[in-house]
């Protein structure tokens, strides 16, 4: 044990230095996103989530089974008891009216 505690402090010395001949800074960086850029997140969510709500239902639930609950275009379909072409579409044109409703915000 004694020996590994030397040789962790050498280690440690060579690495950052020696604190008695120098200060040594060490820099540790913060990955954590700013108060604006957290804040800017959730106000954007709230915007997806209104612009969501504002779909007309039968783009909405297709949008959310198949964006939202990640659920694939057959298994959409089985939900909805709808067509897989009918569910490309519907979602083809959610999409499109998400994009006109948010593109003034983003």
């Amino acid at each position: 044990m004694r020996r590994r505690k030397r040789k962790g402090f050498f280690l440690t010395q060579r690495l950052f230095g020696n604190s008695e001949q120098g200060e040594t800074e060490i820099q540790v960086s913060d990955n954590r996103p700013s108060p604006e850029a957290h804040l800017g997140s959730k106000e954007r969510a709230r915007l997806l989530r209104t612009a969501i709500d504002s779909l007309p239902p039968r783009y909405r639930l297709v949008f959310v089974l198949k964006e939202v609950q990640e659920l694939s275009l057959e298994e959409t379909g089985n939900v909805l008891n709808l067509r897989v072409g009918t569910v490309k579409s519907r979602l083809h044109r959610a999409k499109r009216l998400l994009r006109d409703k948010l593109a003034r915000f983003l």
